[in-house]
């Protein structure tokens, strides 16, 4: 960003992947699977795995679901077997009708 910021996206950037940013499924690399702590809007902070992707300018925030379905993908609890795996990002809805981004292997039809 050059200049003055002139929105509120512009000054506020969203840096996380979320579901509005995937207009459809797509592979990705994982390049990187690190705990951070992250800053609930309560001002409480909690930590959430965050996951880097190759060509990616964004994250991912993981919840519980995406672990698991990473896990069952990769084969591995393990975060540091995550990287170097492929895997499907796409948007979807969350029990509670919230959209989510949708984790599924390569090669997977839903």
């Amino acid at each position: 960003m050059s200049g003055t910021p002139k929105t509120v996206t512009e000054l506020y950037p969203n840096v996380w992947l979320r579901a509005i940013d995937l207009e459809r499924p797509v592979t990705v690399k994982i390049i990187a699977a690190e705990i951070e702590a992250l800053r609930l809007p309560s001002g409480e902070t909690r930590q959430a795995l965050v996951l880097s992707f190759e060509h990616a300018t964004k994250r991912l925030a993981t919840n519980k679901t995406q672990c698991k379905a990473i896990a069952e993908i990769v084969g591995s609890e393990a975060f540091a077997d995550w990287v170097g795996k492929r895997v499907v990002l796409g948007p979807g809805m969350a029990p509670n009708g919230k959209a989510t981004v949708k984790i599924s292997s390569v090669g997977e039809t839903s």
